[in-house]
């Protein structure tokens, strides 16, 4: 029973932005830009996890090679960047959009 009133703590400590299941790619690019700490890490690690799945991926073809040197923050930084040009598409999906903007900034062999 001690458990209950720990995770309650923890739950309520959440931002209620994070805490959601689903992140919509209007969030994600406010949280990339976001001066808010706390919020713009968890959209880095959003982006993160998409660059995770991706590159661990053996059900679908790899469509994107993140660079083993590329750090953590530039991606975050080149996915925001493109998310901004590409501001008439925040209506997809934000993994879709993560994919598509790392496709495009690291298409795998030469770019078609």
């Amino acid at each position: 029973m001690r458990k209950f009133p720990v995770m309650l703590l923890l739950a309520a400590a959440l931002p209620a932005w994070a805490a959601a299941q689903f992140v919509s790619a209007e969030d994600l690019y406010a949280g990339l830009a976001s001066k808010d700490g706390q919020r713009r890490a968890y959209a880095r690690g959003y982006v993160l996890a998409v660059v995770d799945v991706g590159a661990s991926s053996t059900i679908h073809n790899r469509i994107f090679c993140v660079p083993k040197e590329a750090k953590a923050e530039a991606v975050a930084e080149a996915v925001g960047a493109w998310l901004r040009e590409h501001a008439k598409d925040l209506k997809h999906p934000a993994e879709e959009l993560v994919a598509r903007a790392l496709e495009d900034t690291y298409h795998c062999g030469p770019k078609p």
